[in-house]
């Protein structure tokens, strides 16, 4: 019905609106709904000075309230419901509830994306250094080669990789170290060594063997940026490579020809190169010996004969053609070893007794 009566008993026309809500909603989360409405109709809270303060109960509850303000298109009241469900979020299954919940139910994009950023950032331990603790702990620790002070930045970038936002601050800290963006990494300390910028680069190369959405950029950095800052970085750069990357069983073939990309780029520092790793040239995984014998086929002339055996020894392991025999030189040890076993040979028989 649509009648009703005042104050005075004077008869006045009271509309009614059905409002249909989610299966499973109770009909409380209406009437808060409206009784939050209620408290801004007469202007108390502008005028008055009235208060109002959602209570935090539980994640659901606070979803709910977002559902239904969302059909009935109360915008006014979004901002506040998102803080609502950010407080109400105290776990990591909160979390992907809300996650769920928002794509499942396609809720307000401003209410996606404030709950979003308001979730993630509550999450996140209040003890961990923020974005610019760890860019002054880079820079302080750069000046030493103390093992110790890297194992603090080893574990404070370690702890900020549990947590979206604070890994993505990670790669940007040490990309922007790597490219130059502070300047040279290897400033002059009191003591006059330079060992900080060495540790470094051991830890940008184990970073990125688990972030490969960064692999080529920070690769590309070490060679195109480090390179040039300072004489001594080039053979720290290929001493890294080799010992933090190359290694490493889990990198692709596809990553393994980037960083032998670069690494070959640069033939002022093929002597180091050689001098230093060629014997281990052959202990690396499959993937780096295949990328490395063919990254050296274009300096062959300038290879010692420890890297010229390894690149013969990587093209005779390579599989032949089906249906085509392999073509081997006369000197080759599976030659060799055809000859001695067939009737026929060509080897000297000695004289019968």
């Amino acid at each position: 019905g649509r009648g009703g009566k005042d104050g005075a008993g004077s008869s006045v026309a009271v509309e009614r609106v059905r409002v249909f809500l989610p299966i499973g909603c109770p009909v409380g989360v209406l009437r808060a709904l409206l009784g939050r409405l209620a408290a801004d109709s007469d202007g108390a809270v502008a005028e008055q000075g009235l208060g109002t303060v959602w209570r935090v109960t539980d994640l659901t509850g606070a979803l709910r309230l977002v559902q239904v303000a969302s059909m009935l298109q109360l915008e006014e009241l979004m901002p506040e419901l998102a803080t609502l469900v950010r407080e109400s979020v105290t776990t990591v299954e909160d979390l992907a509830l809300l996650e769920q919940t928002c794509r499942r139910l396609q809720l307000p994009a401003a209410v996606r994306e404030v709950a979003d950023l308001a979730v993630r950032v509550s999450l996140e331990p209040a003890g961990l250094p923020d974005e610019a603790q760890v860019r002054g702990m880079i820079a302080s620790a750069l000046l030493t080669a103390d093992g110790k002070v890297w194992r603090v930045v080893q574990k404070v970038i370690d702890r900020r990789e549990a947590w979206p936002r604070l890994a993505s601050e990670n790669a940007v800290i040490l990309l922007a170290f790597a490219t130059g963006i502070h300047g040279s990494i290897r400033a002059t300390p009191h003591t006059g060594f330079f060992w900080g910028s060495r540790d470094f680069l051991y830890l940008v190369c184990r970073y990125i063997r688990g972030r490969p959405e960064f692999f080529n950029a920070m690769v590309s950095a070490m060679f195109d940026s480090v390179y040039s800052m300072d004489p001594e970085l080039p053979a720290e750069i290929i001493d890294a490579v080799f010992k933090e990357l190359l290694v490493h069983e889990g990198l692709s073939f596809a990553q393994c020809e980037h960083v032998i990309a670069k690494l070959m780029q640069r033939e002022d520092q093929l002597e180091y190169l050689f001098h230093e790793w060629s014997g281990v040239f052959p202990t690396l995984p499959s993937n780096a010996r295949q990328t490395l014998s063919r990254g050296l086929l274009p300096t062959v002339g300038k290879c010692p004969h420890a890297a010229l055996d390894f690149v013969l020894k990587e093209l005779e392991s390579a599989p032949s053609s089906p249906g085509r025999p392999l073509v081997v030189g006369w000197a080759s040890a599976p030659v060799q070893r055809l000859l001695g076993a067939w009737p026929g040979s060509c080897r000297r028989r000695a004289p019968r007794r």
